[in-house]
């Protein structure tokens, strides 16, 4: 397990992903569909959830248009 410290999330959130013992990873990839089934949390909160995980990781997020 990963230390969970994710900037600007809230605390409740926090836990809440511990939970769900998703890794910081997995919710990099994820998308806020699966987030919001998952750890039960709201579409905003999903998106910010993974928006920090990929900047944590250093991921930037893929575009349609980087595929044209």
């Amino acid at each position: 397990m990963y230390k969970m410290e994710l900037k600007g999330i809230d605390k409740q959130i926090l836990q809440k992903l511990k939970e769900s013992e998703l890794t910081l990873e997995n919710i990099a990839v994820s998308t806020s569909e699966e987030l919001i089934r998952k750890v039960e949390i709201s579409k905003k909160d999903a998106k910010k959830v993974i928006e920090a995980a990929q900047n944590e990781l250093g991921i930037q997020p893929v575009t349609a248009l980087q595929f044209l």
